[in-house]
């Protein structure tokens, strides 16, 4: 019940206030990521934002049918080609596109519209802008809490590009048709990249994604008890711009080689310091690992082409996974965002003009949602209530006093809130959030 009181207090302020949360950069709820595949000599990328199901029925609701959808969150999401490529057989000219679908039960429309950088609300505005519609089938699929776009099929030439999301995914294929047939230049492994935001944290992997091709990986291709580089080619690297902490071990940002020893029932996953190298160099280099650590195993359904998903994403952490054929390899990286948080939150608060009381209401709800700064988001509130009294600011300190126990403190600011609430003509869309809390004081306080 507290998280779905948080998620629709946001969204209400967002729209009363105009511009919650935007001065301050603070974690986005469905956050940041990319994919990037060579495909021959075409490199591919995905742009997009990953939404969540929190207990929602996502399609013909959250997602409605035969209505454009942003395929994601915030700003639009884009692809971008380093060559000219064939999509679904139809030609595509380099560049970078807003990425757009409709969905529908039976068929799934896609487009690509050439004004790539716009919010995600915006194609009425550019739908003369289109270059291209095309028809996909949607299929069912293992179930993903967060939206995911990955490659798969990958071959020398082309590669098929997946949006999955709850239990259904959409695919099509996309053909890198310049690419000549001898060309040597082109790897049987090809390049591959993700990067994820978590919290203020930037991750980023990079991977030569090799295929099964019919053969016995695990314990064949793969053996058992040896180091691997957790890909081809070059070794595997994983990159993150702020300090992180796995399997209890802090390790400060930077750039590392990810390697493993595979095993039936257990893996070693190694950071080593030494990212530039070639993938079999690891015994020349094994004196500058960072950290080891062990991972468990996990049956999966059958990928023919390594790859890598960040999983169970929160501001705080996120579960990476290699995977390949028919397991992943999960482990779980976390990150103190509190200090980071407050940071960004007084540079904003430095900046803010002397009467930008919105700014100190952002901060003080995301700070009591989760759980931070102790005290000070109800000073920040105390703050903004100085400069302009408002429902929501006497609202969110109401928030502050139940969640603090304070609860006849915390039912005077109630109504305080009603009372200036009656002014604004926004207040009606609030006042089931204030109904609610009032409730669950009277409830606790009893």
């Amino acid at each position: 019940m507290k998280k779905t009181i948080k998620y629709l207090t946001i969204l209400i302020l967002f729209i009363a206030s105009g511009a919650a949360y935007a001065q301050l950069e603070l974690p986005r709820l469905s956050p940041r990521a990319s994919i990037m595949q060579n495909i021959g000599i075409t490199k591919a990328e995905v742009i997009y934002h990953r939404p969540a199901v929190r207990d929602r029925k996502i399609w013909g609701d959250l997602v409605p049918f035969n209505q454009v959808w942003r395929a994601g969150a915030n700003e639009a999401t884009t692809i971008e080609f380093s060559t000219d490529v064939k999509v679904n057989g139809h030609i595509v000219p380099k560049g970078k596109y807003a990425f757009y679908t409709i969905p529908s039960e039976n068929e799934w429309t896609i487009i690509f519209n050439k004004k790539w950088d716009q919010w995600g609300l915006d194609y009425d505005k550019y739908k003369d802008e289109d270059l291209l519609h095309f028809k996909v089938k949607p299929e069912s699929n293992e179930y993903l809490e967060r939206m995911l776009f990955y490659f798969s099929n990958t071959s020398r030439k082309s590669a098929t590009l997946n949006l999955a999301w709850e239990k259904l995914k959409v695919s099509f294929t996309i053909e890198s048709y310049l690419t000549a047939d001898n060309d040597k230049s082109v790897r049987l492994s090809p390049a591959a990249e993700i990067h994820q935001t978590v919290g203020y944290t930037d991750f980023t992997i990079t991977f030569g994604s090799p295929e099964v091709k019919g053969r016995v990986i695990w314990g064949g291709l793969v053996p058992y008890g040896k180091v691997w580089r957790a890909g081809a080619n070059e070794a595997t690297t994983i990159a993150f711009t702020t300090d992180v902490k796995i399997n209890g071990t802090v390790v400060p940002k930077g750039r590392y080689a990810l390697f493993t020893i595979p095993g039936e029932k257990e893996w070693t996953i190694i950071l080593n310091r030494k990212w530039k190298q070639w993938g079999l160099d690891y015994e020349k280099n094994k004196s500058q690992d960072q950290l080891s650590f062990k991972a468990i195993p996990e049956k999966n359904s059958f990928n023919e082409r390594l790859y890598y998903n960040f999983m169970d994403l929160t501001d705080t952490s996120a579960t990476v996974a290699l995977v390949w054929e028919n397991i992943k390899v999960p482990f779980k990286v976390e990150i103190d965002l509190e200090p980071i948080a407050l940071e960004k939150i007084t540079a904003a608060f430095a900046k803010a003009k002397p009467d930008d009381w919105k700014i100190y209401l952002d901060a003080a709800e995301y700070g009591i949602e989760n759980n931070m700064f102790k005290d000070a988001p109800l000073k920040w509130i105390n703050k903004a209530l100085q400069i302009k009294e408002t429902y929501k600011g006497y609202y969110l300190k109401a928030y502050y006093l139940y969640n603090h126990k304070q609860y006849d403190e915390a039912l005077t600011e109630i109504d305080k809130c009603r009372d200036k609430g009656q002014a604004e003509p926004e207040y009606r869309m609030f006042i089931s959030q204030v109904d609610n809390l009032e409730r669950k004081i009277r409830e606790y306080g009893k």
